[in-house]
């Protein structure tokens, strides 16, 4: 992946167009950590299902982080 085009292909996070106000901002924020969390859980257990727990430890805490986040701002949400 030499070029932006290239890394905007495999993105898995949608490029948004325009200035959302703050509520539906808010919302693409959560749908995007909702996409990470997603794909991260997944990353995880085959992490763990090759024997490496050292990355699936790493991958379980930014879960964490990530489902808290995501907590905290679907409880800020309007």
């Amino acid at each position: 992946m030499g070029t932006l085009k290239a890394v905007l292909e495999h993105a898995a996070l949608d490029e948004e167009n325009g200035s959302p106000d703050a509520p539906a901002m808010i919302n693409l924020v959560i749908d995007d950590l909702r996409k990470r969390h997603e794909r991260s859980l997944a990353l995880a257990a085959k992490a763990d299902d090759a024997g490496d727990r050292g990355t699936a430890n790493t991958l379980d805490d930014m879960n964490d982080r990530i489902e808290k986040t995501i907590w905290m701002l679907e409880a800020a949400r309007p």
